[in-house]
């Protein structure tokens, strides 16, 4: 049996998007791989119909292939991504910051009254019940 060859349109995007990727058949259907340069190329996805069956590949495995491609982004959009992330950790720390300053010092305000006593030499304080 003779296998069926690849559309060259086809075979002209998946190159172009990647020069690693290629189409094999399988003896049902179209497998298109990847040679990640060494050993066995690997598979990456079936080309089927919906019942199974045998059908030439088209741009919706271009598609496939695109959505799952984390690569495939503007430096301009990774850009802005970084720097909203910065910002908002940026955000964040400043805001971590201002609750530990007023924690602190709600923590903080018995020693620093009797810090304060102590240095200016105003004696004890109070009691906390009532004198006769």
């Amino acid at each position: 049996m003779i296998a069926p060859s690849v559309e060259r349109g086809f075979l002209r995007n998946l190159k172009t998007l990647d020069k690693r990727l290629d189409v094999k058949f399988n003896g049902e259907n179209f497998v298109i791989t990847y040679d990640r340069g060494y050993g066995e190329p690997v598979n990456l996805c079936l080309v089927k119909r919906e019942d199974g069956g045998f059908r030439q590949p088209d741009m919706r495995e271009i598609a496939f292939l695109k959505a799952g491609d984390l690569e495939n982004k503007r430096i301009q959009d990774k850009l802005a991504e970084t720097a909203k992330y910065m910002y908002e950790v940026r955000e964040q720390d400043a805001k971590k910051r201002r609750d530990n300053f007023r924690h602190q010092t709600k923590l903080d305000k018995i020693q620093l009254m009797s810090a304060f006593n102590i240095a200016h030499g105003a004696g004890k304080k109070s009691p906390a019940f009532r004198r006769v």
